[in-house]
C-alpha cells in the first residue's frame, strides 16, 4: 500500500509524532502528557520508529497497536532489505546506521516478523478533515503539486533533504494540492515550519526532546 488515507471524523484527537528511533520512554511520556486515549485518539508516525535509541524492539511492535499508523522510513527500509534480501552489503549498511539491536536478539522471530511487515508500510498517509487535507511522509515530497501517483518517488519519499535545505537557506514554497505536509527524517533542534510543510525531527535518539503535534 504506497497511501493510506485516514479521516478525521473517526476519531477524537489526531497527532503527529517525529522520529522516535528506539526512544520509547520518551514517547510514552509524551502520551501521558497529552492525555493521550487509545479507544479514542490516534497517533500519526512520520517513520523511523527502529534505531539509535533506547528500545528499537519496543518501538517497532506499535505497528501493530490499532491507535497507531506510520508511514515507512528510510531506517525501516533499510531494516526490510537487509533481512529480506539477506546481503552482507545491506546488513552491514544497516548495522552503520543502528540496526545492531535486532542481530543482538539473536534471531527473535516476533522482531523480524515485525520489520518484514514493516516493509508494507504506506509511504504516504493522507489526514482528511473536513476543508482540509494533510499529507504525511517520512523525509520529502520532491513535487510542486502534490498527486497520488508517486511512482518512481520511493528514494525521494524516504531519503530526500533537498527541500529542507532550501528552507533553511530562506527559500521556500508552498507544495500544491494539500494544505500542510508533515515531515521527519532530518534531526533539528525544534519543529520547523516552512511554507505549508513542518518538519518534526527534533532528534529525540541524540538527547534532545521528542516533538508530538496535535492535528485535529
Amino acid at each position: 500500500m504506497a497511501i493510506k488515507t485516514i479521516y478525521s471524523k473517526d476519531f477524537r484527537h489526531i497527532y503527529a509524532v517525529g522520529d522516535i528511533h528506539g526512544e520509547i520512554t520518551q514517547f510514552e511520556e509524551a502520551l501521558r502528557k497529552v492525555n493521550f486515549d487509545k479507544k479514542q485518539d490516534l497517533i500519526l508516525s512520520v517513520g523511523d520508529l527502529i534505531d539509535r535509541g533506547e528500545n528499537s524492539f519496543a518501538c517497532i511492535r506499535l505497528i501493530d497497536e490499532p491507535w497507531f499508523e506510520c508511514v515507512m522510513g528510510n531506517h525501516e527500509k533499510m531494516a526490510f532489505d537487509a533481512i529480506t534480501k539477506r546481503t552482507l552489503g545491506l546488513v552491514m549498511y544497516w548495522k552503520s546506521n543502528g540496526g545492531n539491536w535486532f542481530y543482538e536478539l539473536k534471531g527473535n522471530a516476533e522482531a523480524k516478523r515485525l520489520l518484514i511487515k514493516a516493509g508494507s508500510l504506506p509511504l504516504i498517509i493522507e489526514l482528511i478533515e473536513p476543508n482540509k487535507k494533510t499529507v504525511i511522509c517520512h523525509a520529502d515530497y520532491p513535487l510542486d503539486h502534490y498527486s497520488t501517483d508517486i511512482g518512481g518517488l520511493d528514494m525521494h519519499l524516504l531519503w530526500s533533504r533537498e527541500r529542507i535545505r532550501r528552507a533553511k537557506e530562506g527559500y521556500t514554497t508552498e507544495i500544491k494540492g494539500a494544505d500542510l505536509f508533515i515531515f521527519g527524517h532530518t534531526p533539528l533542534k525544534e519543529p520547523l515550519k516552512a511554507a505549508n510543510q513542518v518538519y518534526i525531527d527534533t532528534a529525540a535518539c541524540f538527547g534532545n526532546k521528542l516533538t508530538i503535534m496535535q492535528l485535529t
